[in-house]
């Protein structure tokens, strides 16, 4: 069956110098409302370069980021957050990016990019990533504290002991114990991101905090087999 939409759905990126600014967000707002109907949703972009920035900075936005997104809802736009970094992929305002031991990307000839994160650093992963969509998220109030530990909580009493205590020693009788743990790994974090989503409607946030906290996991427990 054929799919239509009877409409387009036209999203705004805004720039964090123009949303930092409150009078310069309420004189986008204004202009906005003169010219109804060409946009319908608003992005809010963390930062305005590419590398990573550092998570106190990202936590210090968050109460603003949430006023304004309370602001732009209020006029009838759709309104969220777009973390524009959190590996990163170029070369610029170093100075004012994250800083931390954390391995950089490393090309074919060996050459870094110090303005771009190893997703393989578990290091990184467990102390900025994590964090960054976590602790933000119930910063800004989209999810509150105490749901995000209950969430948490919850999927994880529910995903694990079906997982490896059922699941994986059947599978690995069929396909080794390297596949076994690849094809578990990855249902485990598909389901408790589904699991999350199902208690939080945060559908990225929800597949991102379920990869990192898989991903620390797992490589702890490498570490100490």
């Amino acid at each position: 069956m054929e799919k239509r939409i009877s409409k387009a759905s036209m999203s705004l990126r805004v720039p964090t110098q123009r949303w930092l600014d409150a009078g310069l967000f309420e004189e986008l707002l204004g202009l906005l409302d003169l010219n109804t109907g060409v946009v319908d949703e608003l992005a809010l972009f963390t930062a305005f370069t590419h590398p990573p920035i550092p998570l106190e900075t990202v936590t210090g936005y968050a109460p603003i980021l949430k006023e304004r997104m309370a602001a732009a809802r209020a006029r009838g736009y759709a309104c969220g957050v777009n973390i524009l970094a959190t590996m990163g992929h170029h070369n610029e305002n170093l100075s004012h990016s994250l800083q931390g031991d954390y391995a950089r990307r490393t090309d074919i000839d060996g050459n870094t990019c110090a303005g771009s994160f190893c997703p393989n650093d578990a290091a990184y992963v467990a102390e900025y990533v994590v964090p960054l969509y976590t602790a933000v998220l119930w910063r800004m109030g989209a999810v509150p504290v105490q749901r995000s530990v209950f969430v948490g909580i919850v999927v994880n009493l529910v995903s694990h002991p079906l997982a490896f205590v059922v699941v994986h020693p059947l599978l690995r009788r069929a396909t080794g114990d390297a596949a076994s743990l690849a094809i578990v790994e990855v249902a485990v974090m598909l389901g408790e991101a589904w699991g999350a989503w199902g208690l939080t409607r945060q559908a990225p946030a929800a597949l991102v905090a379920a990869a990192a906290a898989n991903t620390v996991s797992l490589t702890i427990g490498v570490l100490l087999l």
